[in-house]
């Protein structure tokens, strides 16, 4: 059985500000066993010191889901 690494992939994803301190994003992965979807949100306010970033990525095969969270400080 060849590995993984003999298929061709390719990586689709965008992002859409509904707000100037929100960020929606989505992407979408093809040629893998386990993953195929991500999801996402930014935000900060209105300084845009602080803010937030989050995203989401659902795998199969009993992989379970990835949440990652960070919290973004600017000088």
């Amino acid at each position: 059985m060849a590995g993984d690494d003999d298929n061709v992939k390719w990586h689709f994803g965008g992002e859409y500000f509904p707000d100037p301190r929100l960020a929606l994003r989505a992407g979408l992965r093809f040629g893998y066993d386990t993953q195929w979807l991500a999801a996402g949100f930014g935000a900060s306010l209105p300084s845009g010191r602080f803010g937030v970033d989050s995203a989401f990525a659902p795998y199969t095969d009993d992989f379970g889901s990835t949440h990652r969270f960070r919290l973004v400080v600017r000088p």
